[in-house]
């Protein structure tokens, strides 16, 4: 039993490295930091997203959208059966929550929502933004991390395990240590590491010399 459990656990890929200080916040409402980011592009999806090489925008965790009334109303149809990693399917109340919560809590995405008169779902899984004012590059701004979709309902300490839609989920975080696993419920390509560790080099150090 115990050489069989010994070799599914070996059977995972992964990727450890150390860093210089812990990530204590990964909610791209409150922090806008490089290293943050960066994380957070694996935990979370957005509506859209952009490709650099074709200067195109693809599909995220929507199949379709259209614009309407001169840019300043634009729908988003969602994908089906996408799952946040506690279990809940995506839907069009997550997203208008994921919107919203800018403008209540000092997010350093507040400007964005600045732009936005109303958003509503129509559906399920559709939604519709209704904008201030004409505003043709508004994919360029759905598919920044402002734009990251979160769960609609109360998370405790969401700010440091956070949950999203994204390839991979946070198991923990601490001031020791960051692990993150592959979500084997993401709607997407499954990542090719499975467990990825970042570890706090200094705490590391500080043990090695008692």
């Amino acid at each position: 039993m115990h050489e069989e459990t010994q070799r599914k656990t070996d059977d995972i890929d992964r990727l450890q490295f150390p860093s210089y200080r812990t990530l204590p916040v990964l909610d791209p409402a409150l922090i806008n930091r490089r290293t943050e980011n960066h994380i957070m592009r694996h935990i979370f999806n957005q509506l859209v997203t952009y490709d650099e090489e074709t200067n195109k925008h693809l599909p995220g965790l929507v199949h379709h959208w259209r614009h309407e009334c001169n840019y300043t109303k634009w729908i988003f149809y969602l994908r089906k059966d996408v799952y946040f990693h506690h279990g809940n399917e995506m839907t069009a109340d997550d997203v208008c929550y994921s919107f919203q919560r800018h403008r209540y809590n000092g997010s350093v995405y507040h400007w964005i929502t600045s732009l936005i008169k109303k958003v509503i779902p129509l559906n399920k899984y559709t939604v519709q933004f209704e904008l201030e004012t004409s505003t043709p590059y508004f994919l360029h701004l759905v598919a920044s991390l402002g734009g990251s979709v979160v769960p609609n309902d109360q998370i405790k300490n969401f700010h440091f395990l956070p949950i999203g839609t994204g390839p991979y989920q946070v198991r923990e975080n601490n001031n020791e240590k960051l692990k993150l696993e592959a979500f084997k419920n993401y709607y997407h390509t499954r990542p090719f590491v499975g467990l990825f560790q970042l570890s706090e080099w200094f705490m590391n150090w500080k043990i090695r010399m008692l």
